[in-house]
Formats: structure tokens, C-alpha cells, sequence
């Protein structure tokens, strides 16, 4: 047996054992029976003795007893095990008859949100790629009651957050009518909520429109209330300018900082934090968007003056909060931009293609990340509001939102296969109780509208 499979395999048994929760989940991914089992596809990615990895696909789960069968195991006598276990949607026909039917296609699946801190690596500083710490993890915080406001605006009440169990955050929206969207009415909700859409370097779009009503929510009471805690901890107007400015005068640098391979960029957040100003201005400015609250003339002109005034005065300046405060002064007449530069560095990364399909297959929480050994669990949203002061009547939080037993959840005190084969279960508990509450939520939901 490899390594891997023998350092995984005991944890894995006893957390198939003696912890996952069955009847919640099958209770809840069928409904509390009012969805067809036959339709509802189950996937497992299974690991062998000689630690190779497959996938199956198309499988169909029926009772808590039979995922139950289908996941324990002993390490002595088996020689593969389920790494871990993905839902796809409700299909036409049954599983078992896909390859018959010709028009077997997916009719239903919960609107999903994916959010992975690998896609913020250009703004966040301290850490990149597939690792993760508690500063990133504020990145997906900020997903939180800003899904709230979107199920709210679109009427939705059945939802939860689970952290992934490595980088990420998950939403999941389970109201019976957003699981019957077709994929043209996903990608039109999810695109107005999608202001920061494409953020690759050679190409800057954020659709931030500081008069219109959503937008300003969400900056003034969302945004605004992560960026200062965001700023400080990423140190995004951090590093030195001193031996740039004996090179180039302020005006030129400005010019300079406009190229999108400038070399600059890569030499300290000043210099990014500049070149995205630059960038967001001209978004703001070719979308016919206000640049200014005033009547001024010669924004343009006047814009840059200002840049360049505020570039001059960096060496008398340390800290980026510091800095942040005098072009925030210094630009005080732009107020959509400084939005707008707020909205950029907060705003969350929706990977749109899993929100929008309806066969993507997605990771069930109490699903275990082999590699962080961590459990995929949901966590309340209540704690996040009450740390970040974020006005609740503007939220309107639901009853699952208020849910106060709890603490701020984070990543790096996630529960771990470990932890549970070690005995140490009382905050995995905790965790698994809420997700009790949520399931008995949502299919109470369910039976109403049956």
C-alpha cells in the first residue's frame, strides 16, 4: 500500500464510522423525499492501495443507510475508500437510463456559489496559489452578506455558506425555485451582482455605477466595512517609490505606471495599487460612468494632476492606511472612483461558470480536502455581521443568520479528519449541530411548498 493511501485510510474510516452526518445530508439533497433519488446524480473520486485516483460518476443514493454502505470501510480489508463525494443536478431521466434516453439532460440543481482565494492573487499579498491564511480568508468573508443581499433582492430564504475545506467558500441557494432556474435565468441574476468580471492584468472590467442603487449598498454598507481591516492587513499601498522618483519626474511616472508591462509593477503595491487607479478611472470613464461628484473641468486633466500630486508626497508618507487617507483627501471630489478602487480590492471573484451551469458537479459539505485533511463545513453568518458592523436591517437576516452559538469561523481552526481520530469532536459537534438546524430549515421549506 503507497504511503498516501495508509496515512489517509485510518482517519477516513473512522470519520465514515463513527461522524458523517447521513440522514442530514440525504435528507437534504433529496428534499426529505420530495425530490425523485433515481434522478439526482451521486459522484465519488476514489483512491486505491497504489494511490491512484477515479472518478464514478452517475451514481444514484436512495436512503442514509445506503451512502452509509457505500463509504464505510475497514483500511485491514479494503484496498480503496471514497476520497470524496460530489452532487450533480436532477436529471429528465434516471441514472440508469442515460445512455437510452436522448434527451437526458440536467432540470434542476441549487444555485451555487464558488469562491476560491486563488483567484484574488492579484491583490492579496500575503499569501498565493493554493495556499491559504485568516487575512485571505477575509476575501471570502466578505461573500457572506453580500449573497445575503442577493438572495434577499431576488427572494430566496433557503441558503448556507460551507468552507470548502481548503481555499474556498460555498454557497448554496436552496430554495425550490432556484434550483428550477434554467441556465439563461442564472447567468442574468448572477451578471448583475458580478461587478468585478474579468481582473487579468492585460484587462481590468469592474461594473461599479456609483448612482446606481444596488451598487452604492453594496459599497456603502458591505465594501466600506472590510476595506480598512483589508488595507492594513494586505498592505496594499505598501513599498518604497524613493529610487524611482530620481528617475522619472511625477508626471512621467504617471505615465509610466499607465503601461500595462510597466516593470514597476512588479516592484512594490504602491505601484499596482497606482496602475489599477489608472485602470479603473478608464473603465469608469468608457462606460460613460460619473467621475466626479462635482461639475469639474478637465476631469481628466485634473485627475492626473492630482496622482501626481499624491506620488510626490510618498517619502513623507509610511504606511498604506496613512496613504489611503491623503488620496482619499486629495481626491475627495472623485468620490465614484475612490468606490470604485474600494469595490476592486474587496469584491468577491465569483467563478461564474459553476453558478451559471447546471452540470457542474459540486463538492457535498462534511466532504473531506485529502490534502488539507479538513472538513467541508457549514458556519453561520452571524458572527461575521456582528464583527464587521454591518447594518442588519439592511440585510434583513434570515433565522439561520442570526444564529449566535457559534464563533467566527476560521480556516485554520477547521476541524480535521485527525482531530475526530484522536477523540477531539466536541467543535466538529458544534458544527454538525448547525447543519442540522439548517437541513431542518430547508425541508421544512420544502414540505410547505409540496
Amino acid at each position: 500500500m503507497s504511503e498516501r493511501y495508509t496515512s489517509l485510510a485510518p482517519a477516513y474510516a473512522t470519520y465514515y464510522e463513527s461522524y458523517y452526518p447521513y440522514e442530514e445530508i440525504v435528507k437534504w439533497l433529496t428534499y426529505n423525499g420530495s425530490v425523485p433519488t433515481q434522478k439526482r446524480e451521486w459522484s465519488y473520486e476514489i483512491i486505491t492501495a497504489t494511490d491512484e485516483t477515479f472518478v464514478t460518476r452517475f451514481r444514484e443514493i436512495a436512503a442514509a443507510e445506503q451512502l452509509r454502505s457505500v463509504l464505510c470501510f475497514s483500511p485491514k480489508t479494503l484496498e480503496d475508500f471514497k476520497l470524496k463525494l460530489d452532487i450533480g443536478p436532477i436529471y429528465t431521466s434516471d441514472m440508469s437510463q442515460r445512455k437510452t434516453q436522448p434527451d437526458f439532460a440536467p432540470r434542476e440543481r441549487e444555485l451555487v456559489f464558488d469562491i476560491d482565494a486563488g483567484d484574488y492573487d492579484r491583490i492579496r499579498t500575503c499569501c498565493a496559489g493554493a495556499d491559504m491564511c485568516d487575512k485571505c480568508w477575509r476575501f471570502m468573508e466578505l461573500a457572506v452578506p453580500l449573497l445575503i443581499l442577493f438572495c434577499r433582492v431576488h427572494g430566496f430564504s433557503n441558503y448556507f455558506f460551507a468552507f470548502s475545506g481548503r481555499r474556498g467558500l460555498h454557497c448554496w441557494i436552496c430554495d425550490a425555485r432556484a434550483r428550477k432556474l434554467s441556465k439563461e435565468a442564472r447567468k442574468s441574476i448572477v451578471d448583475a451582482f458580478n461587478i468585478v468580471s474579468v481582473d487579468t492584468g492585460s484587462v481590468l472590467r469592474v461594473s461599479y455605477n456609483h448612482s446606481n442603487w444596488l451598487s452604492r449598498l453594496i459599497h456603502d454598507h458591505i465594501c466600506t466595512r472590510f476595506f480598512p481591516r483589508m488595507l492594513e492587513e494586505q498592505d496594499w499601498l505598501g513599498g518604497s517609490i524613493d529610487e524611482y522618483l530620481t528617475s522619472y519626474s511625477k508626471d512621467s511616472l504617471v505615465a509610466e505606471v499607465r503601461r500595462i508591462d510597466s516593470p514597476l509593477l512588479s516592484s512594490a503595491p504602491i505601484f499596482f495599487f497606482l496602475h489599477t487607479t489608472l485602470c479603473i478611472y478608464s473603465c469608469l470613464s468608457a462606460g460613460g460612468l460619473p467621475l466626479t461628484t462635482n461639475s469639474a473641468k478637465n476631469p481628466d486633466g485634473r485627475f492626473t494632476s492630482l496622482l501626481s500630486t499624491f506620488i510626490g508626497k510618498l517619502t513623507l508618507l509610511v504606511s498604506s492606511a496613512a496613504r489611503w487617507t491623503d488620496f482619499e483627501l486629495l481626491m475627495k471630489d472623485y468620490e465614484p472612483v475612490l468606490a470604485a478602487i474600494r469595490v476592486y480590492y474587496t469584491y468577491p471573484r465569483f467563478d461564474v461558470e459553476v453558478t451559471r451551469g447546471m452540470n457542474h458537479l459540486l463538492k457535498i459539505p462534511f466532504s473531506v480536502h485529502s490534502k488539507s485533511r479538513k472538513i467541508s463545513i457549514p458556519f453561520p453568518a452571524a458572527p461575521i455581521i456582528k464583527d464587521y458592523s454591518i447594518d442588519t436591517d439592511v440585510l434583513q437576516l434570515g433565522p439561520l443568520d442570526a444564529e449566535d452559538g457559534l464563533p467566527r469561523f476560521l480556516p485554520s481552526e477547521a476541524p480535521t479528519i485527525d482531530d475526530l481520530l484522536n477523540g477531539h469532536a466536541e467543535y466538529y459537534f458544534k458544527y454538525r449541530t448547525y447543519f442540522s438546524r439548517i437541513v431542518q430549515h430547508i425541508t421544512a421549506q420544502s414540505n410547505l411548498l409540496s
